[in-house]
């Protein structure tokens, strides 16, 4: 019993550790009790970086059943729901409509997402009508290289009777030779303005960027940086805070990348690049308990991780762990109080010490 206990208890606190969308409810989603068939109970998790469950944790092919039903143009609120947000990071917010293949950016967030829990956000104007997905990213501040993507189903212009989705057929329809779009402008009859309007809205829409993708071995093969907020190269028609720096490196070019950063590079500091070494060692060799103290006394030393978690607000009782590991803070009255190093032995992760072997 004593054991369940303990082994319950751990879950529940790596769980509190991560974020997750909560309005609209994502595909699977834990939180939606009228949800049918299967749900994720790992839904805080991040993507794998094989990149296996990209995109939208592998659910994007799922039976579609909207969760919600949004107007071009209308303004609309998302929530997410989670204790800890790692230092905060740099959010983005896309529509597809072909189940995945491409993302169309409608909103970026820089330098502080998800600090706040709710963010309000406008439907494009000219967004297609029809079946989509909405996906929110996350590329964490501290904490392990990683991207957080969850997408729900929504239905654009107010009915599905048409699906929007942009296969081959769509595709065809606006390549189309300049003589069949003439006969559909010159049709005659009441729907003529509403036709032209779709064709204009189709392409305006899809000149908007590709989402920005990291950590999870796609194009680009981009990895973000320890500490430091993504600064998106291509952030769409709407940008929130700006982040001082790239925040990543990426060593092919890809669609969601400026033509100039094929091989972008980016500095970071003497902390970031410790952290980022001192977790990538942790997770590939044990440590001796002298080492934990050396990398213990290291990162606070510079007072990175001090000055990090001095900016959250956080849930009383939360434990937040430094980037290595090997120091962590608890929250009092909804503040980060700096503990110091673990003992020898163990890790933080997060937010649960463990036997660190």
């Amino acid at each position: 019993m004593k054991c369940t206990l303990i082994l319950s208890g751990l879950l529940a606190s790596t769980v509190s550790a991560h974020m997750q969308l909560s309005k609209p409810y994502p595909i699977r989603s834990p939180l939606n009790k009228d949800a049918k068939g299967q749900k994720d109970y790992s839904y805080t998790n991040p993507l794998s970086t094989s990149g296996s469950d990209y995109p939208c944790k592998g659910y994007a092919d799922d039976d579609f059943e909207a969760v919600d039903t949004w107007t071009p143009g209308s303004s609309q609120e998302m929530s997410l729901e989670g204790s800890a947000v790692h230092g905060g990071g740099s959010c983005q917010l896309a529509l597809t409509y072909d189940q995945g293949k491409t993302f169309k950016v409608i909103e970026s967030i820089e330098g502080d997402c998800p600090i706040d829990k709710k963010y309000k956000f406008d439907v494009p104007s000219d967004a297609p009508s029809g079946d989509a997905l909405f996906a929110w990213t996350w590329f964490n501040k501290v904490g392990n290289r990683e991207m957080y993507m969850n997408c729900a189903m929504v239905t654009i212009g107010g009915s599905s009777n048409r699906s929007a989705t942009l296969d081959s057929e769509h595709r065809e329809a606006k390549e189309a030779p300049k003589q069949r779009l003439d006969e559909k402008i010159t049709e005659k009859g009441p729907n003529n303005k509403a036709n032209n309007h779709t064709t204009n809205a189709d392409t305006s829409f899809d000149s908007l960027p590709d989402i920005f993708v990291a950590n999870v071995g796609q194009a680009g093969d981009c990895v973000t940086i320890e500490g430091e907020a993504v600064h998106f190269p291509k952030p769409g028609p709407k940008l929130i805070g700006k982040a001082d720096g790239p925040g990543y490196k990426c060593s092919e070019h890809a669609p969601f990348l400026n033509k100039a950063m094929t091989k972008a590079t980016a500095t970071s500091s003497s902390f970031s690049t410790k952290a980022a070494s001192k977790i990538a060692q942790a997770s590939s060799t044990p440590s001796a308990a002298a080492d934990s103290r050396v990398l213990s006394t290291e990162a606070s030393s510079n007072n990175q991780f001090v000055d990090y978690v001095g900016q959250w607000s956080c849930h009383s009782g939360d434990v937040i762990c430094s980037p290595d590991g090997f120091s962590f803070a608890i929250c009092t009255n909804g503040k980060p109080i700096f503990m110091g190093p673990v003992a020898a032995g163990t890790i933080c992760r997060w937010g649960v010490i463990t036997a660190h072997q």
